[in-house]
């Protein structure tokens, strides 16, 4: 592939850009799609590190740790997950470095490099390639200065000015060159001694020397430092990954068996990266170009970039692609036909066609296409069996036999679930979720409830509740006694600290608002009225840790015929913190509740929906009753009220908004 110029360009407009004399100050998980950013420029703005985080593997310059380290800092600090790793080239130098901050640790590195550690021309002169970049001897033959060589220099450089700083997750080795004279010409002197080495000598020693200084780095930064090196798969074996620069625009077929050749050799954990790129314009909307390169990516198995090009590697695109909840790969790659390959996911398929013309591909099963707002003409949403991949494009797919799962969460057994984030996004089509072990209607409860590793399963109709636990006998209790045949809120959670949770309970209907803590035979450890005893239009109810101390709330909200008013409880039923209004405190229709971190920042949330008889909406409040967001859920009427249902359909650690509504 060719060579990176991630390197020259944006060294150069960092290097000579103006900064004041001293440092400036200011969401990846590795599931597929599995993402990487180039973000190789000068700046890194206010923004950025909001944008960043979001990407598994950010490649900053390794002078960034000095220019903006708080700014790093903050994009740990928004996602602990995300890695870090500083670009340094492999093997040249750009004259930008030299002007750069003293203190920075690209001047520092300049300012250490001996003119014997350069690799010259025959002439004597310097080998360049790009303009303002000096090519440095790798080369098993360099002569040594101070018992030192390029190659044995740089590893512990790394160490100590880079890693040190305890920013950076691993290492971006640029310009590892396996064939030099492809790009430098033949008249390299190699071994410095005023004549030119002949090209299988300057390449087979200079290919030799790059592996000793690969694994010289490795030995500086540690077994547990990621290390990605670009232009040369020969370096696979022991590089964690290899970058593919350009990809597809030099060919598909050979790059894409070398790239599933080289992640078969990575060591753990492997990271081979495609980058995929507009060509130097400003055309973020090349969606097709987007998904080709990503369904590729997909294929292989390895990680994904899309930007602008060798001039443009300074990017945060962000594609409703990137936010398909697909899960892992739990197949190999699948050669549908000649350049038309596929691979399984456990929520997904990811297909792509490399051929000159359009193919019609039938799916295992059914599946549904992303919802999007970018591409909408590809990403509507739709439930197919079969789908067209146009040539040179890729697509992604949810598996639609997965998106039914619903556990964690009370929910009427047979609702119609439309799936939402917290702004209001549909994220997917909605879908039924049916239980036969549960009458219709009824509201039920998936969960390990009893702490064993298996589901159980609670549900409550018609006044009665069932607690089946995985390999015992139903039990079954009336909580409100044998004349009181309405609905039941029921949620389950750690309210006392043995193994086994408790079930939290509320009439949801006409009734008063008794809530009870019983065990799982029907025990009551804890009862209390949530609204008084003249209240009685019943109770929804949600437990959960809002303020992340380890331990439970429990939230109240009224049922039909009272103010949204939502109250917060110990699991003892002492008041926490009160309650407060979640709507118009005029409105008489109650107000839904339920609990659980739609963001992913470990904390949970409080999201609320309107009662039967309001004008339909969500809110999502934290555990103080600060509102963070709102919106109109489609799909909803006045007449059916508003019951959110937080769960974790997609396994990204982040819970779906799911509003019980029309299918039609």
């Amino acid at each position: 592939m060719r060579r990176s110029t991630l390197s020259i360009l944006a060294i150069a407009a960092l290097a000579t850009a103006v900064f004041p004399s001293t440092a400036l100050a200011a969401i990846g998980n590795d599931q597929s799609p599995k993402l990487i950013n180039f973000f190789i420029g000068y700046e890194i703005k206010p923004e950025d590190p909001a944008k960043l985080a979001k990407w598994d593997i950010v490649v900053l310059d390794m002078d960034q740790s000095f220019q903006f380290p708080e700014r790093i800092r903050e994009i740990k600090r928004i996602n602990p997950n995300v890695k870090l790793l500083a670009y340094v080239s492999a093997s040249e130098i750009a004259q930008a470095r030299y002007g750069g901050d003293p203190r920075s640790p690209g001047k520092i590195l300049a300012s250490r490099i001996p003119e014997a550690f350069f690799l010259p021309r025959a002439s004597g002169a310097r080998a360049s390639w790009w303009p303002g970049a000096y090519l440095l001897n790798a080369s098993t033959l360099a002569p040594s200065v101070g018992g030192q060589t390029w190659r044995t220099f740089i590893g512990p450089f790394i160490r100590d000015e880079i890693m040190s700083t305890g920013m950076w997750d691993g290492i971006f080795l640029d310009a590892a060159y396996d064939n030099v004279t492809q790009h430098f010409g033949n008249d390299l002197d190699s071994d410095r001694n005023g004549k030119a080495n002949t090209p299988a000598e300057i390449n087979s020693t200079y290919r030799n020397g790059m592996r000793e200084l690969i694994q010289n780095v490795r030995n500086a930064i540690g077994r547990d430092k990621i290390i990605i090196n670009n232009s040369s798969a020969f370096y696979g074996d022991i590089s964690n990954g290899v970058l593919y620069e350009n990809f597809p625009r030099y060919g598909f077929a050979a790059p894409f068996a070398e790239i599933r050749s080289t992640l078969g050799k990575n060591p753990e954990p492997k990271v081979t990266s495609i980058n995929t790129n507009t060509n130097n314009r400003e055309t973020p909307n090349d969606f097709k170009l987007m998904r080709y390169g990503l369904a590729s990516a997909l294929v292989a198995d390895s990680y994904y970039s899309f930007d602008a090009g060798d001039s443009g590697h300074h990017r945060t695109w962000w594609y409703d692609e990137y936010e398909a909840p697909i899960g892992n790969a739990r197949s190999t790659p699948k050669n549908i036909k000649k350049d038309v390959w596929s691979r399984d996911y456990e929520r997904g398929i990811a297909i792509v066609n490399a051929t000159k013309q359009a193919e019609q591909i039938t799916l295992n099963g059914e599946f549904e296409k992303l919802r999007g707002t970018q591409d909408p003409r590809t990403n509507d949403g739709s439930i197919i069996t079969r789908v067209t991949v146009p040539a040179e494009d890729g697509v992604v797919l949810i598996r639609r036999s997965e998106a039914t799962q619903v556990t964690g969460a009370s929910v009427p057994n047979g609702a119609f679930l439309q799936v939402f984030d917290a702004t209001g996004r549909r994220l997917r089509n909605g879908f039924f979720v049916q239980r036969d072990d549960v009458p219709g209607g009824a509201n039920f409860l998936a969960n390990d409830i009893d702490r064993n590793g298996s589901e159980d399963l609670v549900f409550a109709n018609a006044g009665e509740v069932t607690v089946r636990l995985s390999g015992s006998s139903d039990v079954k209790f009336r909580p409100y006694g044998i004349n009181y045949r309405g609905a039941i809120s029921i949620a389950a959670g750690q309210t006392d600290r043995d193994k086994p949770w408790e079930l939290i309970i509320a009439p949801d209907g006409n009734s008063q608002s008794k809530v009870l803590v019983t065990d799982l035979r029907g025990g009551v450890r804890k009862s209390w009225l949530a609204y008084g005893t003249s209240f009685r239009g019943g109770v929804s109810l949600a437990i959960g840790d809002v303020n992340g101390d380890n331990l439970r709330e429990i939230f109240t909200g009224t049922g039909t015929g009272g103010g949204p008013h939502v109250r917060s409880f110990k699991t003892d039923g002492t008041i926490w913190r009160g309650g407060f209004f979640a709507f118009g405190s005029t409105e008489r229709a109650g107000v839904r509740v339920a609990i659980g971190d739609i963001d992913g920042d470990g904390r949970e949330d409080l999201v609320v929906g309107s009662g039967i008889g309001a004008p339909p909406k969500v809110r999502v409040y934290d555990g103080d009753g600060r509102l963070h967001s709102e919106f109109v859920p489609t799909g909803v009427t006045a007449a059916q009220g508003v019951r959110p249902v937080l769960t974790d359909i997609d396994g990204d650690g982040k819970r779906e908004i799911l509003i019980p509504g029309s299918a039609f």
